[in-house]
């Protein structure tokens, strides 16, 4: 399934190079491919894409609490929040690009943001902390690094209820089916649902994907050059290529 030729090893989707004993190459076999896949695993993790828990939706849900114990203050922040999710709603109707979306937000998202986290500090001067309104102001400001990370890139989405809705089937697996056969099953089990899920957030179809990386990894790919096989990466060749695996439909996230 190589789709450069084969000269072009410096390529992301370059066939994978023969190994070596340098000891910087994927090891190969079936072994080999579980350690590898691990690792891609791992490399998934540290994206920014995913290192970051976005919680605007929960920071939401606790405001929309202190709103039903009677605190009106809580409103305002509610109105801003919604301001939030207009922007994003409209700039996927709009399908623009990961670049214009990034500018939207500074231009459009950021001032809000920015009102939010005044009100927050304000209150927090005269708020009781156990108060609903006083928990979730408290949340908010202590999470704030994580709740501004998507103002910067326009890939990231500024809650991940698409990430706990893909939990659901698993939950419902684990019901169903009770044991993964042992600890490192069920080890192997996470790593098979992070692929596989990171597969259909980037539009890829993961039989095709795991058919290719496998036998790159399989192959030797260098372990320096794993961030090269994740999905995007992947599936941004594939689609410049012409390939049609890459056309899977894409699972977009949430507005």
């Amino acid at each position: 399934m190589d789709c450069m030729p084969r000269e072009d090893l410096s390529h992301p989707c370059a066939p994978a190079p023969t190994p070596s004993s340098s000891g910087e190459r994927a090891s190969t076999g079936a072994g080999g491919q579980a350690r590898a896949a691990v690792q891609v695993a791992e490399v998934l993790a540290s994206d920014p894409l995913f290192a970051n828990q976005l919680r605007w939706a929960h920071c939401r849900r606790k405001v929309e609490a202190a709103l039903q114990a009677g605190d009106q203050r809580a409103s305002y922040a509610l109105g801003l929040i919604a301001l939030i999710y207009d922007n994003e709603r409209q700039a996927t109707e709009d399908q623009v690009s990961v670049e214009e979306r990034t500018r939207r937000r500074q231009l459009g998202t950021r001032p809000i943001i920015d009102q939010l986290r005044d009100w927050g500090r304000k209150l927090q001067l005269v708020l009781v902390p156990k108060s609903p309104l006083g928990k979730a102001v408290g949340y908010m400001m202590g999470q704030w690094d994580s709740l501004i990370v998507f103002l910067d890139d326009g890939r990231v989405s500024p809650d991940n209820n698409w990430v706990e809705r893909q939990m659901r089937p698993i939950a419902v697996g684990r019901k169903a089916y009770l044991f993964a056969g042992s600890e490192a099953g069920g080890q192997r089990a996470a790593i098979v649902y992070t692929i596989i899920g990171n597969c259909l957030m980037a539009g890829v179809d993961p039989w095709d994907y795991l058919q290719d990386v496998l036998l790159k990894l399989a192959s030797g790919w260098p372990m320096s050059r794993l961030s090269e096989l994740l999905p995007r990466a992947w599936a941004e060749h594939h689609r410049q290529e012409g390939h049609p695996e890459a056309d899977a439909p894409v699972i977009p996230a949430p507005a």
